[in-house]
Order: structure tokens, then C-alpha cells, then sequence
């Protein structure tokens, strides 16, 4: 199951992000969302390998401070879920 995650420091790595849902079950995949120029947008997807797993992840880091950011955590559609702004599709295994 792919999540959606908001407003994400700019510094925020796949290894931090692994960390953060790691206590909720197997990350699978990061895919970090980039603007044209390059830049982390703040958003990010993430892919767990178990829906009830991930849908406890969503429940407990929605609304959650972490360094200083506002979490919003959501289930994700399927087809291009970080829209227009385009996927940085090396950041892992997809």
C-alpha cells in the first residue's frame, strides 16, 4: 500500500523515513517528490508491504509533530499520486 506523506523537512532522508514507519512494519519503497529544478518538495510516498500495517502508520504519524513539521499522512490513489510534480524514481527500489 502506497502513503502519501506532507509537508516533510527539506532535509528529509529515505533512511529517516524508513525509520519513522519502521515501528508500524516493512518499508518497501521511498519515492521522494522533486521540483523541476531539482528540489525536495516536502512530499513524499511511501510503500508498505502490509495494507492493515500501513493503514496503522497512517492513523498514528497523521497530525504528528516531527522536527518541527506538521505530518499529513494519507493513503494514496494509485495512478501518478505525486501529480505534477514528478517522482525522483532512484530514491529506491521502484
Amino acid at each position: 500500500m502506497k502513503i502519501f506523506i506532507d509537508n516533510l523537512p527539506k532535509d528529509t532522508s529515505r533512511d529517516q523515513l524508513e525509520e519513522l514507519f519502521a515501528p508500524y512494519g516493512k518499508v518497501s519503497g521511498v519515492i521522494f517528490s522533486r521540483s523541476f529544478t531539482g528540489e525536495f518538495t516536502g512530499v513524499a510516498l511511501v510503500e508498505m508491504e502490509d495494507e492493515d500495517n500501513a493503514r496503522a502508520a497512517i492513523a498514528a504519524l497523521h497530525g504528528r509533530q516531527w522536527q518541527g513539521h506538521t505530518l499529513h499522512v494519507d493513503e494514496t490513489a494509485e495512478r501518478d499520486a505525486l501529480g505534477s510534480r514528478g517522482a525522483d524514481k532512484r530514491s529506491k527500489r521502484w
